[in-house]
């Protein structure tokens, strides 16, 4: 009786290579954060939150002065609301730069963060305490609420009608709960809200080259919101203006790649193998990673391989692979962007496995000295043998027992 079977595959692979009123009633308050988690756990109550904090306090009767901010080339004047602190997260970067333009005057700062403190470098000497002017700005918010710069706080500048501060806070109450290439799912501290309670406010901006875009706007009575219909490896700004609450809490992200398409063998024989895929043209894509998984006869890996591929390719040729061997092969795409690559979900090829694989193993004859056993390849230009075991014992290779 037919024990085990085995058979021999030879195969190539080829690699091309191996982010003046001091009375805030009626202020206009804006406040910028960005938020650094130094948590594995998104959204934990133990998250350590970075932030920088912007204040500006405009008296109704008063004319809006000429300020600009800029946070890492962005221009953040898009985001803000009347009468309310704005936080915003960004993916973080090593150093930072803040640049202010405010009435005339150019301001810019460098900062850093080490361990829980933060190193800041400008042309302005910074305030481990807040002024009178400031002070009266942070009675908007109550006990229970969150001032994104509430402890380590670094005053860089405080005016009666602009204040700018770095910080940290671990009540940092907007997270993301997931994402995906097309969706993005935000949550925020707090419960449901009845139908007849004012509701909560979202808005999802697009970072662009000339700015930030507003793309929805929208009511939820709900303590989250999934936005949809998004672009594979872009940058946004989701927004929540929570019901009755003084601030508007934003966090930045980058969506996953789009996994790329039609991942496939277009050609081998038994020196080579090649792969193609479909992937959109995107200035935001970084590179794709190709997986090679080096496999045994019952399909367990042995050992993987990664290799980079330039963002313009669509496919390459594997070889020379080791005599009597199998591969299979994983495709991810990675998004260009601040701090570690983020790869798509991987599109998997079975390569030269499924080629070879034995199929239809049976026995067509039998008699009372032998046997005849029969099976099937899907192609025969990837094996080079077929060797079969009888009772553990080797026999000579056949040489016509196999059919396509």
């Amino acid at each position: 009786m037919l024990s085990f079977l085995w058979f021999c595959v030879k195969y190539v692979l080829i690699i091309q290579t191996p982010m003046r009123s001091t009375r805030f009633g009626s202020a206009f308050v804006l406040s910028l954060a960005i938020s650094l988690l130094l948590s594995s756990s998104l959204g934990s109550c133990s998250s350590l939150v970075f932030s920088v904090c912007w204040v500006l306090n405009i008296s109704a009767h008063e004319n809006r002065p000429d300020i600009n901010v800029w946070l890492d080339n962005t221009e953040l004047t898009a985001i803000g609301s009347q009468g309310k602190f704005v936080s915003l997260s960004v993916t973080p970067l090593d150093v930072h730069e803040l640049r202010t333009e405010y009435e005339g005057i150019a301001q810019v700062w460098n900062f850093s963060i080490v361990s829980d403190s933060i190193n800041v470098s400008g042309t302005q000497r910074t305030a481990h305490l807040p002024s009178s002017a400031t002070a009266e700005a942070l009675k908007t918010f109550r006990t229970q609420e969150v001032f994104p710069c509430e402890n380590g706080t670094e005053y860089l500048h405080q005016k009666e009608s602009f204040i700018i501060a770095l910080g940290y806070s671990r009540r940092f109450p907007l997270r993301q709960e997931s994402g995906a290439a097309s969706t993005l799912l935000v949550a925020w501290s707090g419960r449901s809200l009845a139908a007849h309670d004012p509701p909560h406010r979202v808005t999802l901006y697009q970072l662009e080259p000339s700015g930030l875009v507003p793309l929805c706007n929208d009511t939820t009575h709900a303590p989250r919101y999934r936005f949809t219909g998004l672009q594979g490896c872009g940058s946004y700004v989701a927004c929540v203006e929570r019901a009755r609450g003084p601030s508007l809490l934003c966090l930045a992200t980058l969506t996953d790649p789009d996994v790329p398409a039609n991942f496939r063998v277009t050609a081998w024989d038994s020196s080579s193998l090649t792969v193609g895929w479909d992937y959109p043209p995107s200035d935001r894509l970084a590179s794709f990673l190709v997986t090679v998984f080096h496999t045994n006869g019952s399909g367990h890996v042995l050992e993987e391989r990664r290799y980079r591929q330039e963002p313009d390719r669509r496919g390459f040729t594997a070889g020379p692979l080791s005599p009597c061997s199998r591969v299979r092969l994983g495709l991810q795409a990675e998004c260009r962007g601040p701090g570690p690559a983020r790869p798509s979900a991987m599109a998997l090829s079975d390569g030269n496995s499924a080629n070879s694989e034995i199929i239809n193993l049976r026995q067509s004859t039998s008699g009372p000295h032998s046997y005849t056993v029969r099976w099937s390849v899907r192609n025969f230009s990837s094996v080079s043998s077929f060797r079969v075991y009888h009772q553990g014992r080797s026999g000579a290779p056949p040489s016509s027992a196999g059919t396509r």
